[in-house]
């Protein structure tokens, strides 16, 4: 891949601030530059990608041999390592193995079959440290336990050969090896338990691998010698080389001067013995000339085949490049495919490696048992058309709900559409009531207005007889019409009268007629 795109200024927001104080900055030139920024960011983000995985470790296969210098792959050599795990007793091991032991890892450098004791194949020259997490990380192997008051057996991460190979710590006490506490195997037995921690979660049982500080400094001083003795003779193997060259170029020379000088002898003991000896001097020179010429073709030849050699490692090495380069893509491709398949299905969380939603959940909302849409102040479009169990975001409801639930009601404000028409089991938003309460309310109302006004008689006592005979009973303030007076009459309690209207045609002003009226 590219390195990434590099990022360019844009645009030089401190002149605009200087020449228009009071404007707002421009909205296209921000998006411009933070377009340029992101482009950086984004290339970047995906070469580191490429070389670190999530966990912050080296990505898988992101480490080549074209990595390596050559001394790197010299000691590597052609056949690679064996990969064995945690190196265990009793075990065959090929030279060029490499195990875990304590959190660091080990190379075979003789084939063997392990004793009973690591440190034992150790000190015999067996294995070489490559590298030492626990060691070159903290300086020490460090256990941390919590005690419990009862339990006396604590399970540790590392091996020690005896007791006095590391310290143990209760509540700040050293202890004592043996007294207080023995080892079998990883498994480390207090004499007394330890008590709980005063404060819940603070370990009080630590365990210090002091013995490993001490491993780090020596493994470290043998590591630089190896290394040092390496590089010498790796340095020493490239001058044996090359003097292997060089004397196999004299020894060509030397041989083909030989065959000359025979030829030569020849031609001369020709000349004394024959009457031919000038010819066969030439014969002779002559072949000594195309022996020089073959063994100077030999020379060339052998360079050809030399450089022949070099383009097919050449060769070799752009396959294995290509190769992975073509692994490379198709991860990308592969993490590219599932990143669209969980951008349109996945359900149960928010997308993998994302801050965003799936289709699916803002389509029909998450699985409710792992990851609900509600609770993250969004809610899908299924839930916002249909769901009435409470609100789709925090605080709103769903259409259905608006429309016919009664999540609602009882709130300020509150209350849906068929709540408002029909509810009449008290307000609806503890305030008002609903259209059908209402309703019901006008038509009471017109039952206790037909109480009191009876309709149109001809008299006081047929007015009297159709409301007893309708179920009504005479009472002060009771109404009818007189059709035979044409007038309006009242019950005052007593007897049955007129009730008379003002005649205001004398009145000056029909606004004061008005007036007086409502006063009156």
């Amino acid at each position: 891949m590219a390195q990434p795109t590099a990022y360019t200024r844009q645009y030089n927001f401190n002149d605009f601030a200087t020449t228009s104080p009071s404007d707002p900055l421009p909205g296209v030139q921000v998006d411009n530059e933070l377009n340029s920024v992101k482009t950086n960011l984004d290339g970047v983000n995906a070469n580191i990608a490429l070389i670190q995985r999530d966990d912050g470790k080296l990505a898988n296969q992101s480490v080549h041999k074209n990595s390596f210098d050559t001394d790197a792959l010299a000691l590597i050599g052609l056949s690679g390592y064996t990969v064995s795990g945690t190196w265990s007793a009793s075990q065959s091991y090929t030279a060029g193995t490499l195990v875990n032991f304590n959190d660091a890892t080990y190379l075979a450098t003789v084939a063997h079959t392990s004793g009973t004791v690591f440190a034992t194949d150790l000190t015999a020259g067996k294995w070489i440290l490559l590298a030492n997490a626990a060691i070159n990380t903290s300086g020490s192997a460090v256990d941390k336990f919590e005690g419990t008051g009862s339990q006396t057996q604590f399970t540790l991460s590392y091996s020690y050969s005896s007791t006095t190979d590391f310290l143990v710590f209760v509540n700040g006490a050293l202890r004592n090896p043996n007294d207080d506490y023995t080892l079998s195997g990883t498994t480390l037995t207090l004499a007394t338990p330890p008590s709980t921690p005063s404060v819940s979660g603070n370990e009080n049982v630590i365990v210090w691998g002091a013995n490993v500080a001490t491993e780090s400094s020596k493994q470290a001083a043998a590591t630089s010698a190896s290394n040092a003795s390496g590089f010498a003779t790796a340095a020493s193997n490239s001058a044996a080389a090359a003097l292997a060259s060089q004397t196999a170029a004299a020894g060509s020379a030397s041989s083909a001067s030989t065959d000359a000088g025979t030829a030569s002898t020849d031609a001369g003991t020709a000349t004394t013995q024959a009457g031919i000896a000038t010819t066969q001097a030439g014969t002779a020179t002559t072949q000594a000339g195309i022996a020089t010429t073959q063994a100077g073709t030999a020379t060339t030849q052998a360079g050809i085949a030399t450089t022949k050699a070099g383009e097919a490692l050449s060769h070799k090495n752009d396959a294995e490049t290509a190769k992975t380069a073509s692994e490379t893509a198709k991860g990308l491709s592969e993490s590219a495919r599932d990143t669209a398949i969980n951008y349109a299905t996945e359900t149960d969380s928010l997308v993998t490696g994302t801050s965003d939603d799936s289709a699916k959940s803002w389509a029909i909302g998450g699985d409710e048992t792992n990851y609900n849409m509600r609770s993250s102040g969004k809610g899908s479009s299924k839930e916002w058309a249909t769901y009435v169990q409470g609100t789709c975001d925090g605080s709103e409801y769903s259409a259905k709900e608006y429309a016919i639930g009664d999540q609602r009601r009882g709130q300020a404000n509150g209350g849906s559409a068929k709540d408002w028409a029909q509810h009449t089991g008290g307000t609806v938003d503890n305030v008002g009531y609903s259209a059908k309460y209402w309703a019901n309310q006008a038509a009471n109302s017109v039952a206790t207005f037909d109480e009191k006004y009876y309709g149109a008689y001809a008299s006081d006592s047929a007015a009297q007889t159709g409301h007893a005979n309708a179920g009504g009973t005479l009472s002060a303030g009771d109404l009818y019409f007189s059709t035979s007076e044409n007038k309006l009459r009242f019950y005052n309690g007593t007897s049955w009268a007129n009730i008379e209207a003002t005649d205001t045609s004398s009145f000056a002003e029909k606004g004061f007629a008005i007036a007086m009226a409502i006063a009156l």
